[in-house]
């Protein structure tokens, strides 16, 4: 069993492949040699979490409340 231990940039950037480039996670996994369970759990650990304004993210019930 690995321990290899992978920053979370590293894991937010392989979340982006598969929630913003809608690549399937078991390709993102095997083209970055990881664990697809490992990734499954970042998708859900990191990608459910919307982006702070800071990081460009954009709150979309803001956003609707102001277009309204």
């Amino acid at each position: 069993m690995s321990s290899k231990r992978y920053t979370d940039e590293f894991k937010r950037e392989a979340v982006r492949q598969v929630t913003e480039h809608k690549h399937s996670t078991v390709e993102v996994a095997q083209r970055l040699a990881i664990n697809k369970h490992s990734l499954y759990a970042w998708v859900r650990d990191f990608g459910s979490a919307t982006p702070s304004p800071r990081e460009g993210g954009v709150d979309l019930a803001e956003l609707r409340r102001l277009r309204a």
